[in-house]
């Protein structure tokens, strides 16, 4: 958690449109259940992934988290924020050390719910 904490303090939400990378994947997905929709966008680096992440359908004030799966079982924080009010066009900035082609799935968190899983793209 505090990671991902450090994450946010240095790299602060960007506006609605990001740059478009060579190579980004654009994967989204909803939950009914939660009312939870999200998009996740990533882009490989040598070290991993650098992410961008946009939500909607979570309440202001929500510590969120968002974790990544890799094809291989193994599981990450990339990142985590809290919710902003009025924020629905912010892409949250994180980063994770899986390649891009080992992504399996972006999990979604709120304390210990998981609000939207998002697969990676197949």
């Amino acid at each position: 958690m505090l990671a991902a904490v450090a994450l946010v303090a240095l790299h602060p939400a960007r506006p609605a449109h990001p740059g478009r990378s060579a190579g980004a994947v654009t994967v989204s997905a909803a939950d009914p259940r939660t009312g939870t929709w999200a998009a996740v966008r990533y882009t490989a680096q040598p070290w991993g992934i650098s992410v961008q992440v946009r939500v909607t359908g979570v309440a202001a004030g929500t510590s969120c988290q968002l974790w990544v799966s890799g094809s291989d079982g193994q599981q990450a924080v990339a990142g985590g924020w809290q919710v902003a009010p009025g924020q629905q066009t912010v892409w949250y900035p994180a980063s994770a050390p899986f390649q891009a082609a080992q992504v399996r799935a972006f999990e979604l968190t709120a304390g210990p719910h998981v609000l939207v899983t998002i697969p990676g793209r197949r």
